[in-house]
């Protein structure tokens, strides 16, 4: 009985400091805009504990939309995705090379993703899988 009481006076334990959490997987896509601003996907990511996140959409709007209204949470990754071309066949677009160094010029990427490389495409579309882009 005096052990359960003075745990009880000593109160509840301290817990341990909540850890930041990078996200690393985050798309805020048109269908996304409507219904969720940057105030309330920063809320959403900041009650999970979320301090930063890597942001990719389609299109590539939403994800200058989140940059421009907190860089220091939210960190823009560019995808390839744009009009028709989507994770199906954007490595047989013979425009996605300029397409991504255009964006990129124009615009401060952390990296280029998330894209989609389905079996055998590696064979369909060599100069694009292989080529380097520069920044």
């Amino acid at each position: 009985m005096a052990l359960a009481l003075a745990v009880i006076a000593a109160g509840p334990a301290t817990a341990e400091p909540r850890m930041a959490i990078f996200d690393t997987h985050v798309h805020y896509s048109r269908a996304a805009w409507a219904g969720l601003t940057p105030t309330v996907v920063r809320g959403l990511l900041s009650d999970a504990g979320v301090t930063r996140a890597l942001v990719s959409s389609t299109p590539d709007d939403g994800t200058l939309r989140l940059r421009d209204f907190d860089p220091s949470m939210f960190v823009p990754e560019l995808r390839p995705y744009h009009g028709q071309v989507h994770s199906a066949n954007w490595h047989n677009d013979k425009g996605i090379i300029a397409y991504l160094e255009s964006r990129l010029a124009a615009n401060t990427y952390k990296g280029i993703g998330e894209f989609h490389l389905y079996p055998g495409a590696e064979k369909l579309a060599p100069p694009c899988c292989r080529r380097r882009i520069g920044h």
